[in-house]
Protein backbone atom coordinates (compact mmCIF):
# COMPACT_ATOMS: atom_id res chain seq x y z
CA UNK A 1 0.00 0.00 0.00
CA UNK A 2 0.64 3.61 -0.66
CA UNK A 3 -0.13 6.89 1.42
CA UNK A 4 0.53 10.09 0.76
CA UNK A 5 2.57 12.18 3.26
CA UNK A 6 2.48 15.55 1.29
CA UNK A 7 2.97 18.21 -1.70
CA UNK A 8 3.53 14.82 -4.70
CA UNK A 9 5.25 12.42 -1.64
CA UNK A 10 3.57 9.23 -1.54
CA UNK A 11 6.03 6.50 -0.02
CA UNK A 12 5.01 2.35 0.38
CA UNK A 13 3.88 1.70 4.11
CA UNK A 14 6.35 -1.01 4.44
CA UNK A 15 8.83 1.34 3.88
CA UNK A 16 8.29 4.09 6.38
CA UNK A 17 10.74 3.35 9.36
CA UNK A 18 9.55 5.91 11.78
CA UNK A 19 7.50 9.19 12.10
CA UNK A 20 9.01 11.70 14.31
CA UNK A 21 6.74 14.44 15.36
CA UNK A 22 8.70 17.88 15.00
CA UNK A 23 5.85 19.89 15.63
CA UNK A 24 5.82 19.80 19.75
CA UNK A 25 8.79 18.39 20.89
CA UNK A 26 12.81 19.23 20.39
CA UNK A 27 14.28 16.22 18.82
CA UNK A 28 16.95 14.10 20.87
CA UNK A 29 20.83 14.88 20.22
CA UNK A 30 20.57 10.98 18.37
CA UNK A 31 17.96 12.54 15.96
CA UNK A 32 19.85 16.27 15.31
CA UNK A 33 22.59 13.64 14.21
CA UNK A 34 20.61 11.45 11.97
CA UNK A 35 18.91 14.32 10.52
CA UNK A 36 22.25 16.14 9.46
CA UNK A 37 23.48 13.13 7.55
CA UNK A 38 20.84 12.35 6.11
CA UNK A 39 21.19 16.39 5.00
CA UNK A 40 24.71 15.79 4.11
CA UNK A 41 23.89 12.57 2.26
CA UNK A 42 21.30 14.61 0.02
CA UNK A 43 19.12 11.79 1.13
CA UNK A 44 16.08 14.55 2.49
CA UNK A 45 13.14 15.35 0.49
CA UNK A 46 11.06 18.16 1.22
CA UNK A 47 7.26 17.35 0.85
CA UNK A 48 5.69 20.88 1.31
CA UNK A 49 6.48 24.15 1.56
CA UNK A 50 4.63 24.82 4.65
CA UNK A 51 6.66 24.95 8.31
CA UNK A 52 7.12 21.03 8.63
CA UNK A 53 5.17 19.37 11.40
CA UNK A 54 7.19 15.61 11.08
CA UNK A 55 9.69 13.75 9.36
CA UNK A 56 9.12 10.08 7.98
CA UNK A 57 12.19 8.01 7.83
CA UNK A 58 11.45 5.92 5.30
CA UNK A 59 14.11 2.67 3.78
CA UNK A 60 16.23 3.21 0.60
CA UNK A 61 16.08 -0.07 -0.43
CA UNK A 62 20.16 0.29 -0.23
CA UNK A 63 20.72 -0.19 3.23
CA UNK A 64 20.30 3.15 4.40
CA UNK A 65 17.13 5.82 4.37
CA UNK A 66 15.42 8.75 3.32
CA UNK A 67 14.28 11.32 5.07
CA UNK A 68 11.24 13.53 4.63
CA UNK A 69 10.03 16.37 5.86
CA UNK A 70 6.61 16.50 5.52
CA UNK A 71 3.51 19.71 6.99
CA UNK A 72 1.17 17.00 8.12
CA UNK A 73 1.65 16.08 11.47
CA UNK A 74 2.62 12.71 12.75
CA UNK A 75 -0.77 11.97 14.27
CA UNK A 76 -2.24 12.52 10.60
CA UNK A 77 0.07 10.78 9.23
CA UNK A 78 0.11 7.45 11.30
CA UNK A 79 -3.36 7.32 10.42
CA UNK A 80 -3.36 7.44 6.91
CA UNK A 81 -0.38 4.48 6.91
CA UNK A 82 -2.47 2.63 9.53
CA UNK A 83 -5.54 3.03 7.56
CA UNK A 84 -4.26 1.58 4.68
CA UNK A 85 -2.23 -1.21 6.18
CA UNK A 86 -2.74 -2.29 10.01
CA UNK A 87 -0.25 -4.63 9.55
CA UNK A 88 2.75 -2.62 9.43
CA UNK A 89 4.58 -1.29 12.87
CA UNK A 90 5.02 2.22 12.66
CA UNK A 91 6.53 4.18 15.37
CA UNK A 92 5.70 7.66 16.54
CA UNK A 93 8.80 9.50 18.41
CA UNK A 94 6.77 11.49 21.15
CA UNK A 95 9.15 13.09 23.53
CA UNK A 96 6.63 13.55 26.85
CA UNK A 97 4.99 9.48 26.09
Amino acid sequence: MFFHIGKDVTVRTRDVIAILDIDTNSPTACTKDFLKKSEKNGKVILAGEDLPKSVVVCDDGEGGAWTVYSHISSKGLSGRASAGYRDNALFIYEKDR
